[in-house]
């Protein structure tokens, strides 16, 4: 038997010749070259996998949910049952609207300019972003309310540009007791975006480390401009940072409203 597997594996190794690898420190080509884009490929496979973990996640709560929905039909289930079955659905339904907000944040983004809800956008990110704030010690107050305001844009970079606005704030804000402000303002063929940030214990650079990060890190996405001056400029918006102290600052930046 361990005679016929050695042939096998000798005749596997016939069949499919290794080239000798190359002396160490010698090596014909180094393994990266200058300009792979190694990080921004890594980043993609894992929005590929977070997709593939919602639809997952989808699936399961939704079995999980017609099985409690069964339990809470069920006639005779004293009323304390009753109860924790209902509060185990809600969970359910929470769980799946954030799993939804994920899935449409991850699925591929349409380059194209389309009409849409600017208000519907900011709060699916908000949503995703609950936990990430909670653990940054921030606290973010939407200030603006329902009602549906139509912008024309490219509604996915829109959702990134907020993103990116948050999870910079966390990171140099975090554990300061910051609050911030989320608010929208429609001006006639312009709808601005209004972020205000305010923490009183933060250290003294914090805030102008903030808005340095924001405003002067070159990106890929705009050749030397950071994220939010190369998406603001394709949308042939405005972006401007309201006079900040050591305490306070806001960044305002513009979209054009949907044509009647």
């Amino acid at each position: 038997m361990h005679g016929t597997d050695h042939q096998g594996q000798q005749e596997r190794r016939e069949a499919y010749p290794c080239r000798p690898s190359s002396p160490p420190g010698n090596a014909e080509k180094p393994l990266l070259r200058k300009g792979d884009n190694l990080e921004g490929e890594r980043l993609k496979a894992i929005g590929l996998m977070a997709n593939v973990l919602a639809h997952e996640f989808s699936n399961r709560l939704c079995g999980v949910g017609n099985v409690l929905e069964r339990m809470v039909r069920k006639p005779g289930l004293p009323d304390a049952e009753q109860e924790v079955v209902r509060l185990a659905l809600e969970q359910c339904g929470r769980m799946q609207h954030l799993v939804q907000a994920l899935q449409d944040f991850l699925h591929a983004p349409s380059e194209q300019r389309t009409t849409f809800d600017l208000h519907q956008a900011l709060t699916s990110v908000l949503e995703l972003t609950g936990k990430m704030l909670q653990v940054s010690q921030v606290t973010l107050q939407p200030l603006y309310d329902s009602t549906p305001l139509r912008v024309d844009g490219v509604e996915s970079q829109i959702k990134l540009l907020v993103l990116h606005l948050l999870q910079r704030a966390c990171q140099c804000l975090a554990s300061c007791g910051a609050t911030m402000t989320l608010d929208t303002v429609s001006d006639g063929p312009q709808v601005r975006i209004v972020l205000h940030f305010e923490a009183a214990a933060a250290p003294s650079e914090a805030m102008a480390d903030l808005f340095a990060s924001l405003i002067s890190s070159p990106s890929a996405v705009g050749s030397g401009r950071s994220l939010l001056e190369a998406i603001v400029d394709a949308h042939g918006g405005v972006l401007h940072q309201t006079a900040s102290s050591r305490e306070s600052g806001a960044l305002v930046f513009s979209l054009p409203a949907a044509r009647e």
